[in-house]
């Protein structure tokens, strides 16, 4: 495999994979089907924590400002990412910690 570096002149949305293997659509920020699958249940959690979200928000911009500054703003440039709950983060994970057949992690008994 070779690798090269790329122009410094030119977009990386400009760029295109020559190796026929890059899958560049996976790159793009995108609601996983489960939102769509279960929307009430989404739409429930984003309204019932939407103090918690705003809190987060508000703390952040007032102990990171900078940080704060540039996340918000590749927020509000990320394609599909102008209904993020969570801003200035681009997405949303509920972590319930089950253990399941189809996805164990190490604490998991």
């Amino acid at each position: 495999m070779v690798f090269r570096t790329a122009p410094a002149d030119t977009h990386p949305h400009d760029l295109v994979a020559t190796s026929g293997r890059t899958n560049l659509t996976q790159m793009l920020p995108y609601m996983p089907h489960e939102t769509f699958e279960y929307k009430q249940l989404y739409l429930n959690i984003q309204n019932n924590l939407r103090e918690v979200f705003e809190w987060i928000e508000q703390t952040v911009a007032h102990y990171l400002p900078d940080g704060y500054t540039v996340l918000a703003e590749l927020v509000d440039i990320l394609p599909n990412a102008d209904e993020s709950p969570v801003k200035p983060f681009l997405s949303l994970v509920v972590n319930i910690n089950v253990c399941t057949i189809g996805h164990q992690d190490r604490k998991d008994f």
